[in-house]
């Protein structure tokens, strides 16, 4: 059962409440958790996002809070996804992907409600013009 109140987000699972405060997570967290499964290292995955190492550090803490969910094995100078971070990057990816194909669908439905006015001061283009519309 779900039940959505204002600013938090309830939910019963098999008798256990999980109480989520934000239940939204930014797309730069999930591209940060793709990009750092890819790349393996805060420095090169600071360097493919264009932002600090301690931007990506942060940026990984907060998904891992938001998810509430241990999802990295943090050892001395190495940091590695756990089970659940793999999973995590999977379905962040799959987020991006319908994130994209979204932003990608409603360009297009938007350039098919575009109009164009074409205005002439010579007969000849514009009865070329109807003939070629009216096919």
């Amino acid at each position: 059962m779900i039940v959505d109140e204002p600013h938090q987000l309830v939910i019963y699972v098999e008798e256990r409440q999980i109480i989520a405060a934000n239940p939204m997570i930014d797309n730069y967290l999930l591209k940060a958790l793709v990009a750092f499964d890819k790349y393996g290292t805060f420095a090169k995955t600071a360097d493919h996002l264009g932002v600090t190492q301690p931007a990506v550090t942060r940026a990984l803490q907060k998904i891992e809070q938001a998810l509430d969910a241990h999802i990295f094995d943090r050892g001395p100078n190495k940091i590695s996804l756990t089970e659940t971070g793999k999973f995590a990057v999977q379905e962040a990816q799959k987020l991006l992907w319908t994130n994209k194909a979204y932003i990608i669908k409603v360009q297009n439905f938007d350039q098919t409600q575009a109009q164009i006015r074409i205005a002439s001061n010579a007969p000849g283009p514009l009865i070329i013009l109807r003939s070629a519309t009216s096919k």
